[in-house]
């Protein structure tokens, strides 16, 4: 299992934020909005994954689940760049 990314630290976010709202169209705003609701659940996720690794019998639900997410977030992710760069290569 890849262990979790660092937290982006909430200044990084407040600049990614500001760029998007001022200069994106409303499909950009509205995927970066899902990409960043996922890796917020993937980051309860991890919480909840390093809450139980001391037992070994909740290790294995909590990992699963931290996995998924991190699965959701990254589809997320994907789609939200996915959207950038068909919008930048219509410029």
């Amino acid at each position: 299992m890849r262990p979790p990314p660092d937290p982006l630290p909430d200044d990084e976010w407040a600049r990614l934020e500001g760029g998007i709202a001022v200069a994106s169209s409303p499909q950009v705003r509205a995927a970066f909005a899902e990409a960043r609701q996922r890796f917020n659940n993937f980051g309860g996720a991890v919480f909840a994954y390093q809450g139980v690794l001391g037992h070994p019998q909740q290790t294995g639900g909590a990992g699963m689940q931290m996995e998924e997410s991190r699965t959701r977030a990254d589809e997320a992710i994907n789609e939200a760049e996915r959207i950038m760069q068909a919008e930048l290569a219509n410029l």
